[in-house]
């Protein structure tokens, strides 16, 4: 939000800043989501499964 507030064009698909910080568990949560992901990619990705 702090680099990018000015491009937020509300849209059918894009929310404005107030909406997206109106439920911060959900952000919580999605943080959880984007480690576990990315930490279950660089595991593939050392074992070599990605290539």
């Amino acid at each position: 939000m702090e680099n990018c507030a000015g491009e937020m064009v509300p849209r059918t698909y894009v929310q404005i800043p107030e909406e997206l910080l109106a439920h911060s568990e959900h952000i919580v949560l999605n943080n959880q989501w984007m480690a576990m992901f990315l930490t279950q990619l660089e595991k593939m990705d050392r074992q070599g499964d990605l290539r």
